[in-house]
């Protein structure tokens, strides 16, 4: 009997421990108080949310516009900006690596350490924050943002923030890929043919135009839209161009 009253005396000890834990794990993940309106907190997070889409719509644009490169080593400038002049194309890591660090530098500058909402009684504790981007048919992003706001004797602490953009960057870059290997073979060559060709198998206009010494590269994604403009991307390449210089092949 002494034994048996052992053995349920440790399983009602692991079951409070288990509890314990969880509601643990409760405090640690809540997001509000008791005494307090939820809707008090709803201008920050709304913030938060403004700043966070502001940031990844407007550098996703103007990341293509140079090519993929947020600070090009070599460039010329045109009415849309940098454009970065390749020497080696893009990849998927390096786009998504420049947009990162170009959406979160763009969102602190949004945020300015919540400067316009502290004047309306908020105390703010930031913490990290960590940016996740997932490429695929969509540009997904998860922001970790952990911080915590204070009004009177309330508080509520946020954590995640997701947006999902429209925007096939991976299939664009693909193009992108294919088309630098083919115009650097012979870049006083505009080739033509295989700018229709590729056309013909993905969802891409594509296009160039001479500018000083250099040609210019446009690859728009007609089923990507950014802020009601299709998203695109532009490349230059060096080159001379001879006369007649269009590549039928």
């Amino acid at each position: 009997m002494k034994r048996k009253g052992q053995i349920t005396f440790y399983i009602i000890i692991g079951v409070l421990l288990v509890i314990m834990f969880g509601l643990f794990l409760v405090m640690q993940n809540r997001e509000e108080t008791v005494g307090v309106q939820p809707e008090i907190f709803e201008s920050v997070g709304s913030y938060v949310d403004l700043c966070f889409e502001q940031a990844i719509e407007e550098q996703t644009l103007l990341l293509g516009y140079s090519g993929g490169y947020l600070e090009p080593e070599n460039y010329i400038k045109s009415d849309f900006g940098v454009i970065t002049l390749y020497d080696e194309g893009i990849s998927d890591d390096k786009f998504v690596s420049d947009l990162k660090t170009a959406v979160l530098k763009d969102f602190d500058k949004c945020i300015n350490s919540f400067e316009s909402l502290t004047g309306q009684g908020f105390v703010f504790e930031e913490f990290p924050k960590t940016l996740e981007i997932k490429m695929g048919d969509k540009l997904s992003f998860d922001l970790n943002y952990p911080f915590k706001v204070r009004k009177d004797e309330s508080i509520k602490a946020f954590s995640e923030f997701e947006y999902e953009l429209d925007v096939n960057a991976k299939e664009t870059i693909e193009v992108v890929s294919k088309l630098y290997e083919r115009v650097k073979l012979e870049p006083k060559f505009v080739p033509l043919k295989f700018m229709l060709d590729i056309q013909d198998n993905y969802s891409v206009v594509v296009d160039a135009f001479y500018a000083e010494g250099y040609v210019v590269y446009v690859v728009e994604h007609f089923t990507s839209e950014i802020m009601d403009t299709k998203f695109f991307m532009l490349f230059a390449v060096q080159a001379e161009i001879i006369e007649g210089g269009v590549d039928e092949n």
